[in-house]
């Protein structure tokens, strides 16, 4: 399964817990659709994994804007 285009990209901040998390939705070349995330970490060097990190960079070239709820 290849990721065929990136469909949303968020940012969302849990204020009950202060927890901070990332979500990229996309589309798959196999016909489905999912959702990946990951935590974003309060640290100056890595606060996003690699794979969140490729995710994030490519929303951004697709044009999709990247937005920040909080809950």
């Amino acid at each position: 399964m290849t990721i065929t285009k990136i469909t949303d990209a968020y940012v969302r901040y849990y204020s009950d817990n202060e927890e901070t998390k990332v979500y990229v939705e996309w589309e798959s070349d196999a016909g489905t659709s999912g959702r990946t995330e990951g935590k974003l970490w309060p640290c100056e060097h890595t606060p996003l994994s690699a794979h969140m990190t490729a995710l994030f960079a490519r929303a951004n070239r697709e044009g999709i804007p990247i937005r920040g709820e909080t809950w």
